[in-house]
């Protein structure tokens, strides 16, 4: 399972439905299907939910802006800053949504998972990991 470090005004629109793909360099090993865990960044600092994966595409920036411009979230100027000098883009397309009623701060998962640092893009969660993941959202 995926671990997903998102900024909170990200985050927002993705549960709102008006951004139902996040952009990446780097494209994780998802498939359609899988769950991804989404982690709002400072100043919130919580487990806010899940989306799920409906496709991944990969393509030169300029390319896949014209198919996410009207669901990225984003003007064109910060998706060409972000994407300057990149000669890929990755598009994550969200077919559910699932907010946690509940968020889990960082500082209560740090009480049971001391070890937890948030990863700065993504990071894949261990079978414990994910255990333990499950087991707060209970």
């Amino acid at each position: 399972m995926l671990f997903l470090s998102i900024k909170p005004q990200y985050v927002s629109k993705i549960f709102s439905g008006e951004k139902t793909v996040e952009l990446r360099k780097r494209c994780p090993r998802s498939k359609p299907g899988d769950w991804i865990i989404v982690y709002a960044t400072m100043p919130q600092k919580e487990i806010v939910g899940m989306v799920q994966v409906e496709s991944i595409e990969i393509d030169e920036p300029t390319i896949l802006w014209k198919k996410v411009k009207d669901i990225s979230g984003l003007p064109y100027e910060d998706y060409r800053n972000y994407y300057q000098n990149s000669m890929k883009a990755v598009g994550i397309f969200i077919q559910k949504t699932t907010v946690f009623t509940s968020p889990i701060s960082l500082a209560d998962v740090k009480l049971k998972w001391p070890e937890f640092n948030p990863p700065q893009g993504f990071r894949y969660l261990s079978e414990t990991q994910i255990e333990y993941v499950n087991g707060l959202l209970s």
